[in-house]
């Protein structure tokens, strides 16, 4: 189970790190580029595992709502 808590710090992880790949210079040397690469992996992994975990409650919620609503339990 992800808590709030723990929600709200992948998702701010994972926003700082696209804010700075988004103002990375294009000039930049592209090896820098790497930094963001291995950040977006492992923060873009976290942000995924909360997804997937989200989208199963709501999955879960519809079906004990359908099962609710035919009445089989």
């Amino acid at each position: 189970m992800y808590t709030e808590e723990r929600t709200k710090e992948i998702l701010d992880a994972f926003t700082k790190v696209l804010i700075k790949a988004d103002n990375f210079s294009s000039d930049g040397d592209p090896k820098e580029y790497k930094q963001f690469w291995i950040a977006l992996r492992k923060d873009g992994a976290n942000l995924l595992g909360v997804s997937r975990y989200l989208y199963g409650m709501r999955i879960k919620d519809n079906v004990e709502k359908d099962l609710g609503h035919t009445g089989i339990m």
